[in-house]
């Protein structure tokens, strides 16, 4: 299934700016940002690394392995941001 009909970026941009106004997104959205946060998402919930990479279009998987590492830095900090008295109270 194909989201966009054209592979022209800057049809995409306008698009992907019409639907930010009409979901009330106020930060500047770009195809750019589009792939990455449909990366990071599959990733987040639970989608291996290689199907990712072949739905992004890598040829290589270091490539997509950028976007795992910022899901688990991710995962880093909400473990950190715990109060750790409580869970040590616990």
């Amino acid at each position: 299934m194909k989201v966009f009909v054209s592979h022209n970026k800057t049809l995409i941009n306008n698009s992907l700016r019409r639907w930010a106004v009409d979901a009330k997104i106020c930060k500047h959205i770009t195809f750019h940002t589009s792939r990455h946060t449909f990366a990071t998402t599959l990733l987040a919930t639970g989608t291996d690394l290689y199907t990712v990479c072949k739905l992004m279009g890598h040829k290589d998987v270091s490539t997509t392995a950028i976007y795992a590492k910022i899901i688990d830095e991710t995962r880093v900090k909400a473990v950190e941001s715990l109060d750790h008295k409580e869970a040590v109270a616990s």
